[in-house]
């Protein structure tokens, strides 16, 4: 299903960034930004601010810097001198907390390296000025303002659009793709089967038999991971599995609301005594209908969300839930997409491990 799966910790332990090296500029045939770092003696950080004009790089070191790329012919994609930034991130949803998780460490990443960060929706509406996103005139827009990359998050990506992206040669990240990437794109994520699995088990070991599962998009790779290890819990276990206790079509408050009200119409005897989210914000939705309806959690009903955002801990009772390091990924799409322009594209995806963090909202089958 996929190429070889990379550790992220291990390719950045003890590694403060990305590989400088001449040699990509032989790999790709263009000068990079550390062969210009090296050449003038500074920090690639230094560098990149150099070119981007900053304060508080000396003026005689923005000079030199400036001076050595123009003899060396590399080519920088400047903020003041293009319409574009650096780096172009478009979400299918930019209300999610996950997406303003991944962004927030984004953000922080292109701080640390000098770069600017533009953040668009999928839907975003077109203009004289600019075409439909992920259009072929809107790549080809990107390609010619030389952006230094493209974070692609949490949407589906085409075939004909990996083409046109591979054709205009933009370097691209992809954060939890809907659907499997094509070949050539690297995707960065969690463990979702994994996390699904940690969070089905504890529940199982807390005794609970009838555990419902409130799922994300039914085509989403992520969501389906996560019921995959949903459903390896239950056969792991000998625990029967109930198609009746699953449903879910997004990742968001209203589904759980939605799911939890149809789960709560079953018989008293085939309602569940556990509920696994797909999300925390579909965990509260579920939390705020148990409340209504009087099911005290967790003492009636348990349940676990996933992503362990801010909303787990802010949740009454506190969450447990499966934690993915949101804003390390997004660290390290920035980190990724320079390693690309280094000539260092990573050989497959990119995995981050999940981890079940317990707290109030699970207990004991009463």
């Amino acid at each position: 299903m996929h190429d070889t799966i990379e550790t992220v910790s291990k390719r950045w332990d003890n590694h403060e960034g990305p590989r400088d090296t001449v040699t990509a500029r032989k790999q790709n045939g263009r000068v990079t930004l550390s062969d210009v770092a090296q050449q003038a003696q500074v920090s690639k950080a230094t560098a990149s601010k150099a070119m981007n004009n900053r304060e508080e790089v000396a003026a005689h070191t923005r000079k030199k810097v400036q001076e050595i790329a123009r003899t060396m012919g590399y080519r920088h994609a400047s903020p003041l001198t293009h319409v574009l930034p650096d780096i172009v991130a478009v979400s299918d949803s930019l209300q999610s907390p996950y997406t303003m998780s991944v962004l927030d460490g984004m953000v922080h990443e292109c701080t640390t390296h000098g770069l600017s960060l533009s953040i668009t929706a999928l839907s975003a509406p077109s203009s004289q000025h600019m075409p439909p996103v992920l259009s072929a005139p809107w790549l080809s827009l990107i390609a010619q303002k030389k952006v230094f990359g493209l974070v692609l998050m949490t949407m589906p990506v085409s075939r004909k659009q990996a083409s046109m992206i591979k054709a205009e040669e933009i370097p691209t990240v992809l954060i939890d793709p809907r659907n499997h990437p094509p070949q050539g794109l690297t995707s960065i994520g969690a463990t979702n089967w994994n996390g699904g699995l940690q969070a089905t088990q504890h529940l199982i070991s807390l005794g609970h038999r009838r555990i419902a599962y409130i799922s994300g998009p039914p085509h989403s790779v992520p969501s389906t991971e996560r019921y995959q290890g949903f459903l390896s819990a239950h056969h792991m276990a000998n625990v029967p599995f109930n198609p009746e206790l699953v449903d879910g079509n997004e990742f968001s408050y209203a589904e759980g609301v939605r799911v939890t009200e149809k789960l709560l119409a079953l018989p008293e005897g085939s309602q569940p005594t556990a509920i696994f989210a797909g999300s925390d914000l579909t965990a509260l939705g579920s939390l705020e209908t148990l409340r209504r309806h009087g099911k005290k959690v967790p003492e009636k009903i348990s349940i676990v969300g996933f992503d362990d955002s801010l909303l787990a801990l802010a949740a009454n009772p506190p969450l447990t839930t499966v934690r993915q390091p949101v804003s390390d990924i997004g660290k390290t799409a920035i980190r990724t997409l320079i390693d690309i322009q280094e000539g260092n594209r990573p050989t497959g995806p990119l995995r981050f491990e999940t981890t079940l963090v317990i707290r109030d909202s699970t207990a004991k089958r009463a």
